[in-house]
């Protein structure tokens, strides 16, 4: 990235909400070989079961979310803009911390099928290379 803001558009992507309910279902997995009386297993099975479909209509809204680069080395998540304190990088999520100042810290998650190809490969260059 050199001397300008290049701002990318966030797409809502299936990685999110394939992994929330496979851990969901794990979880209902665990309650039933966990050996639990018919009443708390049911009870555990209906918060999960109430928490999942929660998570799949909070995933269903689409995406409004955009990442901006800055040549001063900050990253703007959705308008937030600050400095990256830390960062995670794998091949199919990146974690960032940014400091917005004044004692407050935003955390985000990009999995890479929130994003379209270039912007991935541009993102993860931004931050690999300062």
């Amino acid at each position: 990235m050199t001397a300008f803001t290049n701002e990318v558009r966030l797409t809502r992507g299936r990685l999110r909400p394939a992994l929330g309910l496979g851990i969901a279902g794990l979880a209902l997995l665990a309650i039933e070989l966990s050996g639990l009386d018919p009443v708390p297993a049911a009870l555990a099975s209906f918060m999960i079961l109430s928490v999942s479909i929660s998570f799949w209509m909070r995933q269903r809204r689409p995406a409004v979310g955009r990442i901006s680069f800055h040549p001063d080395r900050t990253l703007g998540l959705d308008g937030d803009r600050g400095r990256l304190q830390s960062e995670f990088m794998s091949g199919p999520a990146l974690g960032l911390k940014l400091d917005l100042g004044s004692g407050r810290v935003r955390r985000c998650i990009l999995f890479r099928d929130e994003l379209d190809p270039d912007a991935w490969r541009r993102l993860r260059v931004w931050l690999r290379h300062p």
